[in-house]
């Protein structure tokens, strides 16, 4: 570990939570398209999952896709789908290289059925992994998660 005693460890917190705002905010700041600042927004995603689970960091939990978004041009939803299909791959490999489990949360019905089948084999792939819990939030939304959960 990089802490010098326990105190320092100690003091780090169990739980984080993040949610990803401000990629297209970033890009129009850079003077750059939407979707590199959702790709750096995943870049930087994915080098946190690694950071947290090297400092011992119980749970990541990001909210990273609400029942919003599917309200963006069919061009930025088709590229946030493309980094879906990107990352979701990589994630296996670097959620396993850091002894993550991965789990998404939210309803996932809405996704290409090829993403559906990434989230699946992502959790499966990691789901004997005893380090870090990462919950990632896709098409989640607080409002549609009470509908839901009142029509069960």
């Amino acid at each position: 570990m990089i802490f010098q005693n326990n105190q320092e460890q100690r003091s780090l917190p169990r739980h984080i939570a993040i949610i990803l705002d401000g990629n297209g905010r970033w890009a129009a700041s850079h003077a750059l398209p939407r979707a590199l600042g959702h790709k750096k927004g995943c870049e930087t995603l994915e080098q946190t999952v690694e950071d947290c689970a090297r400092l011992g960091i119980e749970y990541l939990t990001v909210y990273g896709f609400s029942t919003e978004n599917w309200k963006r041009s069919e061009e930025e939803v088709g590229a946030l789908m493309q980094l879906f299909r990107f990352y979701m791959k990589k994630l296996i490999t670097v959620a396993n290289a850091n002894n993550v489990r991965a789990k998404m949360i939210g309803e996932r019905s809405r996704f290409p059925e090829d993403i559906q089948k990434g989230i699946a084999e992502l959790e499966e792939s990691t789901k004997a992994n005893t380090g870090m819990l990462f919950s990632f939030a896709v098409n989640y939304g607080g409002r549609d998660e009470m509908i839901r959960a009142i029509r069960r």
